[in-house]
């Protein structure tokens, strides 16, 4: 996390803290969730960053967690996220500087076009 904290504080120009586990804020507030699955020989990680997303609109669909870290602070979704304010190329590209990874995988690119970017995958949820 520290290496994506780095990252988008150098694009943002203002200090970027991990909190909890595994997510990024600004001044108390979550901007950047994320999480992982470990196997015996697979690790799963993956985690969403809110770029300009209509807050409000989160209080109806997701009910506050039961469990939450203490930077939280028993605070409402409104309260305790905000937006990145970035637009997604711009963060792509810090991602992809720290991580030294400017090249798809190949993977990606076949998964990408048999899977994800088909219609009955998308709108299966």
């Amino acid at each position: 996390m520290d290496r994506h904290r780095a990252a988008l504080e150098t694009v943002l120009r203002q200090p970027v803290t991990v909190a909890g586990v595994t997510d990024l804020a600004l001044a108390g507030r979550k901007f950047s969730g994320n999480s992982q699955r470990r196997k015996r020989r697979h690790v799963l990680f993956h985690g969403t960053f809110l770029l300009d997303f209509d807050l409000r609109r989160i209080e109806t669909y997701l009910r506050t967690p039961t469990r939450q870290p203490a930077y939280r602070q028993h605070r409402s979704h409104t309260e305790f996220l905000c937006n990145l304010g970035l637009p997604a190329s711009q963060v792509r590209q810090a991602l992809a500087t720290a991580w030294n990874a400017h090249e798809p995988w190949r993977g990606e690119l076949v998964m990408d076009s048999a899977k994800y970017s088909r219609a009955e995958w998308n709108r299966k949820f």
